[in-house]
């Protein structure tokens, strides 16, 4: 039993350390994503305001532009929640 236990053991932490490699090569490439999407909703959400704005100054926005606009920013919006916000976590203190 004992035997079987440590030789269990062995192969956990045998694969574990084969793992470890691709799982900081998956956080890194991870990341790469991460930025790229949030480069690309700044990039959406700088044209749509701006858009908007050139749509206010000409006096042209009726209630159609104003619903595809409202329609435009609910998609910025879609893109946005795929990478979920990082809630910051609290320091809890040490116990002992």
């Amino acid at each position: 039993m004992l035997g079987n236990l440590l030789r269990d053991a062995a192969r956990i932490l045998d694969t574990i350390t084969r793992l470890e490699p691709l799982m900081g090569a998956v956080a890194e490439s991870l990341a790469g994503i991460k930025d790229q999407l949030t480069k690309a909703q700044a990039e959406i959400v700088g044209k749509i305001a701006n858009l908007e704005q050139l749509l206010v100054d000409a006096g042209k926005l009726d209630d159609t532009d104003l619903a595809a606009l409202a329609e435009l920013k609910s998609a910025a919006q879609a893109l946005d929640d795929v990478v979920p916000d990082q809630v910051p976590v609290e320091d809890v203190p040490a116990e002992g």
